[in-house]
Formats: structure tokens, sequence, C-alpha cells
């Protein structure tokens, strides 16, 4: 009995290349290598995990099929008989963002392929028309590719679709993108991502191939985690690893002497300088916001600011984000996108050229997941640069320490808890494979290839992923090996413009001289500012309740409406605000509520010096009774070394006597203010006592009790003890005198 072909045997490859030069007019040259394994292993029903990098055409593994199978149902005669076919074919794409899934169905509208994005948004424009979409994604003939996020596969709607017969028999594969966000998101950010591997293998037939994509899954742990969740076990699932490595984009890391929490980035403008679209990548929505409301600032008067720099966020609303992704593709004018963590994985907008990162991500796989939004076109030239405080450094030589003193054997010199204390004080970095990459003194390319296990990208040459750029001949060197030969040997070419379209205006920051010192009694010390911040805050949060709901608000960030660097200006000049003219200097036009409620924050501020200025007078008066009080202290100690000075020239004889004559003569008289000062003459000095023997010492400080020796009344005892008291007092006193 001869077997059943399948699409993985040369006829079917041949299939397949031949379907995809007829159907895809952009892809003349059929699939390359990679592609053609993946989709090939999914025609036939395996589960795959494909490693590549971003560019590589992935997206391959869930546009391909459908189009095969249709045209091979619709031409049985034309290609090989008895292939694997679905009659329906239908594929599920699991996506972490909305973001992500619109750029998925878009790019299969321009292969022809349907697509749904199953999301929010969609389910609520459905229920308004009356249409139920888990109806029509269980008939399997409206939609080839069905896009939904892992929360959603959890309602009652997917346990219904994933029983049906129609679906079930049509079901061809089951994809996850950026499958490494498992490990990251699926243990608390967000727990649906860790549910996903036990949805698939309980709802669905064991036939349909489940798919596994990612360009930052590292191997070792990471790897045996995701197929754990997945339920790939060895020997049961194809795993494709290719190098992630991007030939065509150059990577740096540029070190600041100054923070990110600022509201001035001018490292930018070099690298925007060049007219070259740019995606700057933050790490919060207030970031976000401040370096959006920076580039505001530098356009000049008359421009349209708002289509030059558009913002991509959740908070944005989704027809606002797709429409941010068209532009950078379609209008000249848009340059820079300014972005959070929701950019980062897998959108593809062909006409970025740089990716700029305000810091480090999470992990490291979050920022290499950003250099791999640009240069998705091969004939492109990308940059990536990630901008990071000097401090960083340390923390990751720190935290790479605490690794191997937890690997080496235990210490006997090294305290209980130590360890943990050294990894929470370091616990900033958290990510290895970052750790290793900000250290790194020779290559950053070689280090990241190490870091991913890259195989070479020449198997001539199997060493070349660990070499140097220089040794390797990397195209575009990493910026350490530039710095190593000197310059930069490549140069960046600005964004292509249509004819007749004018560059835009360079970006240039204003030239402002250095900022007038102030005394010391017009700037608030650390615990004044602190005292301050809390009614300014207050205010902040007065002026959001009261423009939140209007509709040109309605979508704005809460840090937006009393920004921070509006704050720190109202704070370094608060003490020398004193008419409404100096606070409207002060803002300079930078707070857009001003003529609303600035005569509000104006009280505010006169409130804030009231009580920062009756803390000082308060503190000043204190300060004023201690010294007082100090001095009156010192005064009496001066006389009363005095006092003791003219009685010891009274009774040279030192004795009991004497110390009593002492204490009744003490003075506690002082010096008039207008007294005249004069230089006592030199005294004489007395005759010196003869200093008592050492056996007269000991035998004074002997027991008390009686020994049987000799035995001593106690008034002779007392006697001998204020003898020696006495003229140790006496010589003490002439030596002080002397």
């Amino acid at each position: 009995m001869s077997a059943k072909p399948r699409w993985q045997d040369p006829d079917g490859l041949t299939t397949i290349n031949t379907i995809v030069k007829k159907l895809v007019p952009s892809w003349t040259n059929g699939l390359h290598p990679v592609q053609l394994e993946l989709v090939s292993a999914i025609l036939d029903g395996e589960d795959v995990l494909c490693c590549t990098a971003t560019g590589n055409g992935k997206s391959a593994a869930f546009a391909i099929p459908p189009i095969v199978l249709l045209e091979y149902n619709r031409s049985p005669g034309i290609y090989t008989a008895g292939l694997p076919t679905r009659t329906k074919p239908i594929g599920v794409v699991i996506t972490p963002t909305k973001g992500l899934a619109d750029n998925i169905v878009h790019g299969l509208s321009e292969m022809n392929v349907s697509g749904l994005s199953y999301c929010k948004e969609t389910l609520t424009e459905a229920r308004k028309t009356g249409v139920r979409l888990a109806g029509d994604i269980k008939e399997c003939t409206k939609w080839q590719v069905v896009c939904v996020d892992p929360e959603h596969l959890q309602e009652k709607e997917w346990r219904e679709i994933t029983r049906s017969p129609v679906f079930r028999s049509n079901i061809l594969f089951a994809c996850i993108d950026e499958a490494h966000l498992i490990n990251e998101w699926g243990l608390d950010f967000r727990r649906a991502f860790g549910a996903i591997g036990a949805f698939l293998r309980g709802c669905l037939p064991p036939s349909v191939s489940i798919i596994g994509l990612s360009a930052t899954l590292e191997p070792g742990e990471p790897t045996v985690s995701v197929c754990r969740s997945l339920g790939f076990f060895e020997g049961r699932f194809k795993l494709i690893r290719q190098s992630n490595e991007r030939p065509n984009t150059q990577f740096g890391i540029e070190f600041l002497s100054q923070g990110l929490n600022g509201d001035k980035f001018p490292f930018l403008l070099p690298y925007l300088a060049s007219g070259r679209k740019a995606i700057i990548h933050c790490r919060t929505i207030d970031q976000v916001s401040r370096v959006y409301a920076y580039f505001w600032r530098l356009q000049p008067e008359g421009s349209d600011k708002l289509r030059r720099v558009r913002v991509y966020h959740s908070i944005c609303p989704p027809d606002y984000n797709k429409e941010t992704i068209r532009l950078l593709d379609d209008d000249p004018h848009l340059q820079i996108v300014i972005s959070t963590v929701a950019f980062s994985n897998g959108l593809n907008a062909r006409s970025l050229l740089d990716s700029l990162s305000l810091g480090f991500g999470s992990t490291f796989n979050e920022s290499w997941q950003e250099k791999g939004r640009v240069g998705r076109d091969p004939k492109t030239v990308g940059r990536g640069v990630i901008f990071a405080h000097r401090r960083v450094i340390k923390e990751a030589h720190a935290y790479l320490s605490v690794l191997a003193s937890v690997a080496a054997p235990p210490s006997h010199n090294n305290k209980k808890g130590s360890k943990k204390k050294a990894k929470s004080k370091n616990s900033s970095v958290l990510d290895k494979s970052k750790a290793l990459v900000i250290t790194e003194k020779v290559c950053h390319i070689a280090c990241v290839n190490r870091c991913y296990g890259n195989p070479s990208l020449d198997p001539a040459r199997p060493e070349l992923s660990t070499l140097d750029c220089i040794a390797a001949g990397r195209r575009l060197p990493c910026n350490l090996c530039l710095d190593r030969v000197g310059g930069n040997l490549q140069e960046f070419l600005p964004s292509p413009l249509p004819p007749g379209f004018l560059p835009l205006p360079v970006l240039t920051a204003p030239q402002t001289g250095s900022k007038p010192s102030r005394a010391k009694k017009d700037r608030l010390t650390k615990k004044e500012r602190e005292i301050a911040e809390k009614p300014l805050h207050d205010f902040g949060e007065y002026v959001r309740r009261k423009e939140l709901y209007t509709d040109s608000n309605k979508y704005r960030p809460r840090s937006s409406y009393f920004p921070t660097h509006i704050l720190a200006s109202i704070l370094d000049a608060l003490l020398v605000i004193h008419f409404p003219a100096d606070l409207e200097h002060i803002l300079n036009n930078s707070w857009p509520y001003y003529l609303q409620h600035g005569s509000k924050l104006y009280d505010v501020v006169i409130e804030i010096q009231a009580s920062i200025n009756l803390q000082r007078s308060i503190a000043k008066e204190v300060s004023l009774a201690k010294r007082k009080g100090k001095k009156q202290q010192s005064d009496r100690a001066i006389n009363e070394s005095d006092n003791e000075g003219e009685s010891h020239d009274l009774e040279p004889e030192a004795g009991p006597s004497s110390q009593v004559l002492d204490n009744d003569n003490t003075s506690n008289r002082k010096r008039q203010a207008m007294e005249p000062i004069t230089r006592n003459a030199k005294r004489p000095r007395g005759p010196r006592s003869a200093q008592p023997s050492v056996a007269e010492v000991a035998e004074s400080y002997g027991p008390r009790y009686k020994t049987r020796k000799s035995v001593r009344s106690l008034q002779e005892l007392s006697s001998e003890v204020v003898d020696m008291h006495g003229s140790l007092r006496s010589s003490s006193r002439r030596t002080r005198n002397s």
C-alpha cells in the first residue's frame, strides 16, 4: 500500500510554489526555503515552532495556506491529486494587541485573503447591526483568517465556535504570534497568555496544526517553557530556528549623562535631522506626552504640527492608531511617531527607517523587537539606537555579579541573606541578556547572537555570528565596532519624497542662555520642595476633574493636564512669583489651561509661599533661641572657671576645707555688655605639691572589707582618701591655669 501524498513531498512543494507565483504577484519567485518549510508543515497538520528575524516572512504561515487550499480545491485536475485539504479552510491567529490584529488583516487584504479582527470594537459594531460574529465564524464562509486576543478565547462564544462540526472539520491551523510573550506576560501581566495551550489542546481537533511564531525566543529554558505551555513535546513538532540578526539595520547604544524624566530631549535631534521616518519608543504614556510636547515646541510657527508628529498607544482610539500606520506609508508629511510597547510587537510599517528607544524595555526581547520595526524592506538601510543613562552600566555589572555569586559554590565568608539583599538592590535589570548587552565592550551584534544562539548567516562560515562586525564583514557595523575603526562608514539617506515635495524643516533646539542663578533665600530646600509638591498635585487633579468631560480632552492622559515639567518650572521659581504676570512669564504659553485656571493656580502658589515663609520664620526664631541659650551657657562656664581660679590663688594648700570654700564662693556673675575687657597679669605659679606614690594610689582603691593583715579604722581610711583627692585637684588646677 503506497503512502498518501504529503505537502512536504517534492510534488507538494512544487504545487505550493506554483500556486504562490500564480496568485501572489509580489512574490514572483515563490516562497524562500524557510517559508516553504513552514507552510508545507502547516498544510500537513504538523505542529511548528518557528523562530526567525522580523521581516523574514513569518506572516506567510497564516496567509499562504488558505490561498493554496482554495486554489487547490478550485482546480483539482491541475495539481497533484490526493494532498490533504479542507473544503472551507479557516485559520485562527492569536495576537497580543488590537493594533497587530488590524495590521495582519490589512496585510491579508493586499493578498486577497479575507480576515477579521475579533476585538471589542468589531463586536460592538456587529451588535449594533444585529450581526452575530460567532455564527459567521462557525460557517467558515466569510473569512479565511480570524485574529483574536487570548482574553476573548476564554469567553463562551469561542467554546461554542470550537464545538461546531463545520468549524472543526475546516479549521486548518491555530497560530500564536509573538509566542515569547507567553513567558513574559503569561505569569502576571496577562494571565490569559498562559492558558492558550490548554484551550487549543482541549478545544481543537488533533489534526489542527498549532504554530508558534517569534523573533526573540531565546534557546534553553525560555524555549522549553513555551513548548511546555503549548504542548510541544520532543519528536512531535517541527522546530525551525534561524538567525534573528538584521543585516540591513545598524544597532547601537548611546549612554547619556542626563536622565530621561525631563521635558527636553535634544539628543534625538541629530537623528531626526536626516529627514528619515522614525519611531520613538517610550516606556510610559507620560513619557510619550513629554516627548510630543517637546517636538510641538520645536516646530516652527505656521506649520501643521499635528501632521508631522503623531502618537501611538493603547489610550488612543483604534481608528486613530490604524490611521497612523496608514499615514506612515502614504503621507510624506508624517515623519515621527511616538509610541509605547503597543507598537513594539509585530507591527509592520515598511516606510520606517529609524527606531529610537528612550531606555531599555523590561526585557531585551522587547528592545530587540523595537529594532525590528525598521528596515522591513531589505533594500533599505535601517538604524536602531537605544538611549540610556550611564547608571544602567553599574546596575548591569552588579546584576551579573549577583548571578555569578548565586551560580558559584557558597562561601563561608558570606552572611545569610546577602545574596537576597544584593539581588533586590539591582532588580531594575532583571534580564541576563539585557545586562550582557549593556556591559558588552567589543561588539553588540556578536553579543546578541550569543544570547539568542543565532546560527551563522553563511553556512560556509559557522563562526561568523560570534565574530565582531569588522572581522565578520558586516555591512552595517555596530557603534562599538565603529568606535574602534573610527567614524561612521554608512551614510543614512532621508526617506524618499514624492516629486515636487520640499523637505521638512529641520528641528533645532532653541539657543537659550544659562538660567539666572537665584539667591539662596529664593530657592526651595529639598524638604520645602516636597511639601510644595502636594498642593500643586492636588491642583492638577482639580484641573483634570474640571476638563475631563470636554470633547477635546476625552482621550488625554492624566499627566497631561498639569505636566511634570510645568510643575518643575513653578517649583524652581516659586519664591519669586509675586504677581500673576510673573507666573504667566514662567509658564511661557506652555500650559494650555492657563486662561481657564491661571488665577486659581496663582492663588495656590501664594498660599504655598505664605506657608513656607511662616515655616522659615519659625525655624529662624528657634535657631536664634538655641544660639542665645548656647551663648549663655558658654558665658556661665567661663565665669565659673574664673572664680575657681581666684579661689585657688587664695588657698594654695589643697584639701577638704578648700573644696568646701570653692563651692561656697562660686559666683554666676555675667560680664556687663559695656564692661572693658582687660588682660590680667600672669599669676605666679604656686609650689608644686608632691605626687602620691603608686603604692598610695593602689592602697586607696583597695578592698573596703577588713583584711587579716592590718585592721584600719574607717576614719583613718576616709581622711587619707580626702587628702589624696585634694592634692590631685589642686595639681590639676595649677596645670590648667599655667
